[in-house]
């Protein structure tokens, strides 16, 4: 098992059988944090292991940056918003599946200051708002907005690298961030540090329907690989199911391969996580279910969204959910 960290590679041998072992990388989509120590879990838990996989995280700049690596060969696994996949298959053909849903509901959200009076969707009109460049978000923002009543139109976006959004939202030069409900505590403790308090408004709450984050594969790895997918989705999917019913392990299983992560906001951000994984949906449809009705509804949120026919592709064929 290996660890590659943003500024630098921690390589972590966990024993010997790890060298003959099959190797394989996993991207995961932002920086190490709580909302994804499910994959730490499978990791430190040797559900990998016990796969004969020999697993190395990659860090990764948004969902986007996840396909990107995947469709070129740098990475065999990645997680990523759904959104993402959809927007980009309906630009060009793009040699990925979604193979597993972590998220069974959407997880974006916007943050602002509690005391901007800004309450709902609606009170974003006239103010400005900031996305990371690369996140999967921006897919569905207009129909989010448009849900309750306003367009781009109506406001400024402005694009930021994403450990400046929350500083950005401090010194008031942004009215609004995007975010995920999960990535939000660690926002609103760098808001609290300069004597801000924050507000997170759940886009579900706002007419956002569809699955979130997804574990994606390369069209590759399903042709010549199909064994080792099916073992590393059921070393994952127990790993997601570990951290949903251990969360303080699972924190120390993320902490033990970037120990510079706040364990509290860590903890925090899992905590947010797990109402994501574990529901209504998932109890009735089984842990990483990815079904049509749900992947259509997704999909024509994305189409009204960014303008497209919604005939240009078939969200079914974006997923093999044969793995899980």
């Amino acid at each position: 098992m290996k660890f590659l960290a943003a500024a630098g590679l921690a390589t972590i041998l966990l024993s010997p059988a790890a060298s003959q072992a099959e190797d394989v990388t996993v991207q995961i989509d932002w920086l190490p944090a709580g909302d994804k120590a499910f994959v730490y879990a499978a990791l430190y838990q040797g559900y990998f292991e016990e796969e004969g996989l020999d697993v190395t995280i990659v860090s990764g700049r948004g969902s986007s940056d996840a396909l990107t690596k995947l469709a070129t060969g740098s990475a065999d696994f990645a997680t990523g918003d759904i959104s993402a996949l959809f927007s980009a298959a309906a630009e060009q053909d793009i040699p990925v599946k979604a193979i597993y849903s972590i998220f069974t509901k959407q997880p974006s959200a916007t943050v602002v200051l509690a005391e901007s009076g800004i309450e709902s969707i609606a009170d974003l009109k006239g103010k400005t708002n900031a996305f990371a460049a690369l996140s999967g978000s921006q897919a569905v923002f207009d129909h989010v907005l448009a849900k309750n009543g306003i367009s781009r139109d109506d406001i400024e976006l402005r694009q930021a690298e994403p450990a400046v959004l929350a500083p950005l939202l401090s010194s008031g030069q942004v009215d609004a961030i995007g975010a995920w409900v999960t990535t939000a505590p660690l926002a609103l403790a760098l808001l609290q540090e300069n004597g801000k308090e924050g507000r997170v408004l759940p886009w579900a709450d706002f007419g956002l329907e569809g699955y979130g984050l997804s574990l994606y594969t390369s069209d590759r790895m399903i042709a010549e690989n199909p064994e080792v997918v099916s073992s590393f989705v059921r070393a994952f999917g127990k790993g997601v199911e570990f951290s949903i019913q251990h969360p303080e392990e699972t924190i120390d299983a993320l902490i033990a391969s970037a120990p510079e992560i706040d364990r509290e906001i860590a903890l925090a951000q899992l905590e947010a996580a797990i109402p994501l994984m574990s529901n209504e949906i998932s109890d009735a449809d089984g842990m990483g279910a990815l079904r049509s009705e749900r992947l259509k509804a997704g999909w024509e949120v994305v189409a009204a969204s960014q303008g497209y026919d919604r005939e240009v592709i078939d969200p079914d064929e974006l997923v093999d959910p044969s793995f899980r």
